[in-house]
């Protein structure tokens, strides 16, 4: 009994410190009437995307990200949308994207949660900038 209580602790202990969670940013890409988030070389390098979870809010706090269409093996991009439907659903003003995605490397799971500001005013976007200019910018 003791025994099996040390294995599973060990184990336990032993698949929790091989998970890493990292903070980071992502950028979008227009690309051919379609927006694009860009995937990081070392997504792109993963063995495996475990799960992908976006979350895309506009100026009121709605969350808007129910069409958005991921293609894992995709080797570039993450996700791409039409960016008339994106602007449209989105409306004006500024926007904050949020992508949690697991990753399966070689020797760890790692997770990443990726954050994007940008902005929409009247037929303009401006993709990728920092949260203090989308205070200056946007508001």
């Amino acid at each position: 009994m003791k025994i099996k209580f040390i294995l599973l602790a060990f184990i336990f202990f032993t698949l929790v410190g091989c998970k890493k969670t990292y903070e980071d940013t992502f950028e979008y890409k227009i690309l051919d009437q379609k927006i694009c988030a860009i995937k990081s070389k070392t997504i792109g390098n993963a063995n495996k995307i475990n799960w992908l979870f976006p979350e895309v809010r506009n100026f009121n706090g709605e969350v808007i990200s129910g069409n958005l269409k991921f293609d894992k093996d995709d080797k570039n991009y993450l996700f791409c949308y039409n960016l008339d439907e994106f602007k449209k659903e989105v409306g004006k003003g500024p926007i904050q994207s949020d992508i949690g995605i697991e990753i399966d490397l070689t020797s760890s799971v790692q997770e990443y949660n990726l954050r994007n500001y940008s902005c929409i005013l009247d037929n303009r976007i401006k993709l990728n900038i920092s949260k203090t200019d989308l205070a200056e910018i946007c508001i």
